[in-house]
C-alpha cells in the first residue's frame, strides 16, 4: 500500500564522533553541529509554565522495564527525531522513578562501542545503526523527565499516553505483576484526579483492535477495529468483544465522564526492529511473515 513506511524517514539526522559522544546536525552539508546526545537531552527539560503532553505508566506497570523501555523508544526516541521536546514520564511515586533508572543505568548498553562506529556515521550500515540507537536509547531512558503524579499538576497536562501490555479484544492492560481492566483504569484515572486531563491515548499493541488486523487495508482495518456481537444457546446471554480503549470509553461514559476523549492504536506497538522506524511515531504488523510499518496517526481510532 502506498500509505505503508518502507523505508527510514527523511529526518534522519547525521553524526560526528568526538570522544565517546556523537555531534548532532540534520543535514549533511551542515558542518556546524548543534549539540551532542548528551547536550541535547540534559536541555530537553520542561519549562515551568508550559503546557505538555505526558507518558503515564500507572500503578504496578511503572515497575516494568521493558514496558520503561518500550515508552522510551515508542514516544522520546520518535520526539528527538522529530525535533521535539521530550516529555514528562508519570509514575504513582518517586520509588519507582529511582528503581527504574538504577535498572537503566546498569544496562550495559548505555556505553557505546565507538569501535563499531566510524568517524562518519553511515545510517546505512546496520551494525553502526543498532549500535547509536541502542546508546540513544540508554541515554534517552536516564535523561528522560519523570515526575511523580503529585509533581505534575493534571491542568498542565494536554495529552496523556498511557502505556501498559495489551492484546486485541482483552478488557486489561498489565505489567510487572499488575493490571487494569477497564473500569479499574477508569477508577485509577479518577482517584489520581487525571480525568480533568480529557485527551487519552490508549498505546498498548492493539488498543483500537477487537481482533488483529490481517493486513493495512482499510477493509481489514476498519473489521479489526469494529465491536463484536454474539450470543451462545447455552446460557442465553449475548456478549461483545471491543477494543481495550472501547471498554476504557465505556467506564468512562458510565462514570459520566462524557468530553474524555479516549484514542486507541491499531496493531502493535514497536518492541525492537529495524531502528530507522523508531525515527517517526509507527505501528507493525506481521504481514505473510514479514513485519511491516505504517504511520500511527493513520492507525488513531477515537471511541
Amino acid at each position: 500500500m502506498s500509505s505503508e513506511i518502507s523505508g527510514a524517514t527523511s529526518t534522519f539526522p547525521h553524526y560526528t564522533k568526538i570522544g565517546t559522544d556523537f555531534l548532532l546536525h540534520w543535514q549533511e552539508s551542515d558542518i556546524r553541529p548543534q549539540a551532542t546526545f548528551k547536550d541535547y537531552l540534559v536541555k530537553a527539560t520542561l519549562d515551568e509554565n508550559q503546557q505538555t503532553e505526558a507518558i503515564l505508566l500507572p500503578g504496578e506497570i511503572g515497575r516494568d522495564q521493558k514496558l520503561f523501555t518500550t515508552a522510551m523508544l515508542n514516544e522520546q526516541v520518535a520526539n528527538f527525531f522529530q525535533h521535539q521536546q521530550l516529555i514528562p514520564v508519570l509514575f504513582d511515586n518517586k520509588g519507582y522513578i529511582a528503581e527504574l533508572k538504577q535498572k537503566v543505568s546498569a544496562d550495559p548498553k548505555c556505553n557505546l562501542d565507538v569501535k563499531q562506529v566510524s568517524l562518519r556515521f553511515n545510517e546505512q550500515d546496520k551494525n553502526q545503526r543498532s549500535a547509536l540507537f541502542a546508546h540513544l536509547g540508554s541515554l534517552v531512558s536516564n535523561y528522560s523527565p519523570c515526575y511523580s503524579l503529585d509533581e505534575l499538576e493534571p491542568q498542565r497536562i494536554s495529552s496523556l499516553y498511557i502505556y501498559g501490555a495489551g492484546n486485541a479484544g482483552e478488557d486489561c492492560i498489565a505489567g510487572n505483576g499488575g493490571y487494569y481492566t477497564g473500569f479499574q483504569l477508569a477508577d485509577y484515572l479518577e482517584r489520581k484526579g487525571l480525568l480533568a486531563i480529557e485527551d487519552l491515548r490508549v498505546m498498548s499493541t492493539n488498543s483500537a483492535d477487537s481482533y488483529v488486523p490481517a493486513s493495512f487495508k482499510p477493509s481489514d482495518l476498519e473489521y479489526a477495529r469494529a465491536p463484536q456481537q454474539f450470543s451462545t444457546r447455552e446460557w442465553f446471554r449475548s456478549f461483545s468483544r471491543k477494543s481495550f480503549s472501547g471498554y476504557l470509553k465505556q467506564a468512562l461514559t458510565i462514570k459520566g465522564y462524557n468530553k474524555v476523549r479516549v484514542t486507541g492504536y491499531q496493531c502493535s506497538i514497536l518492541m525492537d526492529g529495524d531502528p530507522r522506524f523508531l525515527t517517526s511515531h509507527t505501528r507493525s504488523l506481521m504481514i505473510d511473515g514479514q513485519r511491516r510499518f505504517m504511520s500511527r496517526e493513520k492507525l488513531a481510532v477515537i471511541q
